[in-house]
């Protein structure tokens, strides 16, 4: 009978362990998921070049520099 228990609570152990891995990769999916699109969406807008940036106000200086 104390087989039969322990056989039972193994059981159950196991079941809860399938139970939580699955909500976990539901949980990691639905995460994967967002990342994709927050990629997606983060593709539109190139990341900010400081230098090239800081060129181009440079040039656009010179410019009006040059015009006067």
């Amino acid at each position: 009978d104390q087989i039969k228990q322990r056989n039972q609570a193994q059981l159950q152990y196991g079941k809860n362990m399938d139970l939580l891995i699955a909500e976990n990769e539901i949980k990691l999916s639905k995460l994967k998921t967002e990342q994709q699109i927050q990629i997606k969406n983060s593709a539109k807008t190139p990341p900010i070049d400081e230098k090239a940036l800081f060129e181009e106000k440079q040039r656009e200086t010179l410019g009006k520099v040059l015009k006067r």
